[in-house]
């Protein structure tokens, strides 16, 4: 059967579903379906945690959590099944997020254990047809220290999402706090973006897409891996972060600036030159988390609509610096213009992953929204603590609350120890600072700073 006859009938199915009330899933939370389904006992979720220094009335911010998931469909989204395929449906009564109150007072250090606490929850697993698939805990470590925890399923929600929806809450907090009404949520419903998301699959944007993605992916090898081996995704990581030095991160704004480049585009291409000189691969390919949004009022929409795609920066190890920024830039903004198109065809189409499912290399997380949550009277800084199962490593590049750069590492520890993130990261941080100190047209390997080579395992 062809793409095209396989979509009319999918049109054919999901127009039945929609008069009866369900509304079919978007590909983005299809592919959460399958991959949950697959792993019952693994929760595939998203959480993040908030802490607030300052007065908290927990009854205004339980009401202004109870207002905004039931806003973006997060507490009114039911996930049903029929005849074997998944669909959701929408209630007009919402049940509330159930915001717990966890006292961590008395303990002698509240915020290892609230880490602790955090840790065990998030592994906990979800029911996807009986939920919840949101949920809500306000830590409280002393009489004006609180961390607020939210964990909410990929099903109905994606990293996108979870950002506004904390942005969300606090701009209804501070109504709530004033007496005064919030700013409408302008958000589209589901029912909109699941239209959008399928129109999509038929347009000419989805065929440029197509295009792009068949030429930038010809004859790309299997993805490669610091660990050398492979593993099944894991719900716990182990993760190791660390500042980028002022100088390093001065120099890379010189360096973006005579390159016509960025900062963050000079960091990726520093870690495939990493990735490359490590492995000893030549066609260096990393994953790359889009939000597969590219209209405003989407944009504005809380869903899962989020997507990976493969950064294929082509980078080895005579690749020279000025050409791997290069390569990293123009692959980057590519990817961003095309973001839409799923990674679940990329694969089908190429074929790129062999043994490591799920993704064509270690990930390049790009998250550099501002950490601050403006709760009025506190401050408030708001820290991710998983975007999912992990496969093999995450580098993300994100703000700190003081607007410095940082680097988190988080790996699968059924491949990595934390000794070897550790490591991995302290190396990276040394190569980094010789990538961008070098004479451009430096052969990569020629740039120092990995000093030992690592030995594959």
């Amino acid at each position: 059967m062809d793409e095209h006859t396989e979509m009319s009938k999918a049109s054919q199915r999901d127009q039945a579903a929609m008069e009866t009330g369900r509304i079919p899933l978007t590909a983005s939370q299809a592919n959460a379906w399958f991959a949950q389904r697959m792993n019952p006992g693994i929760p595939d979720c998203l959480a993040r945690y908030v802490t607030i220094d300052g007065p908290l009335d927990a009854g205004i911010l339980r009401r202004a959590i109870d207002q905004t998931a039931a806003e973006c469909g997060l507490t009114t989204t039911r996930i049903t099944e029929h005849d074997g395929w998944p669909y959701q449906q929408i209630t007009s009564a919402p049940r509330g997020a159930g915001l717990a109150i966890v006292d961590l007072s008395g303990e002698d250090d509240p915020a290892g254990a609230a880490q602790d606490w955090m840790c065990l929850q998030r592994s906990t697993p979800v029911d996807m047809l009986h939920g919840p698939l949101l949920e809500a805990a306000l830590l409280v470590l002393g009489p004006s220290q609180h961390i607020w925890y939210t964990r909410v399923h990929r099903i109905i929600a994606d990293p996108a999402s979870c950002q506004l929806f904390l942005r969300r809450v606090a701009q209804v907090h501070n109504a709530m706090l004033a007496d005064r009404s919030a700013p409408p949520f302008r958000g589209l419903p589901i029912t909109d973006l699941v239209e959008q998301d399928h129109a999509y699959r038929g347009s000419a944007a989805y065929d440029g897409d197509h295009d792009y993605w068949s030429t930038t992916l010809d004859g790309a090898t299997e993805a490669t891996s610091l660990a050398g081996t492979t593993a099944p995704a894991s719900v716990a990581t182990v993760r190791e972060s660390a500042a980028i030095p002022a100088s390093t991160a001065s120099m890379l704004d010189e360096v973006a600036q005579y390159s016509s480049s960025t900062a963050t585009a000079i960091i990726t291409a520093a870690f495939a030159g990493y990735l490359s000189r490590i492995t000893g691969t030549s066609d260096t390919t990393l994953t790359f988390p889009v939000p597969a949004r590219t209209r405003i009022a989407i944009r504005r929409s809380a869903s899962a609509l989020g997507n990976t795609v493969p950064l294929r920066t082509g980078i080895n190890e005579d690749t020279t610096i000025s050409e791997a920024i290069r390569a990293a830039r123009d692959r980057i903004a590519g990817a961003i213009a095309h973001q839409r198109f799923r990674n679940d065809d990329i694969i089908r189409e190429h074929g790129l992953i062999g043994d490591h499912a799920h993704a064509f290399g270690p990930t390049i997380n790009l998250a550099l929204a501002d950490p601050t949550i403006l709760i009025e009277g506190t401050t408030a800084v708001s820290q991710s603590l998983t975007d999912g199962l992990v496969h093999d490593l995450v580098v993300t590049i994100r703000y700190d609350q003081h607007s410095a750069l940082v680097l988190d590492i988080e790996a699968n520890p059924k491949l990595y120890t934390h000794e070897e993130i550790a490591a991995h990261l302290q190396r990276f941080l040394n190569f980094l600072g010789k990538f961008g100190d070098s004479d451009p047209r430096t052969p990569l390997r020629s740039v120092a700073g990995i000093q030992p080579l690592l030995q594959l395992v």
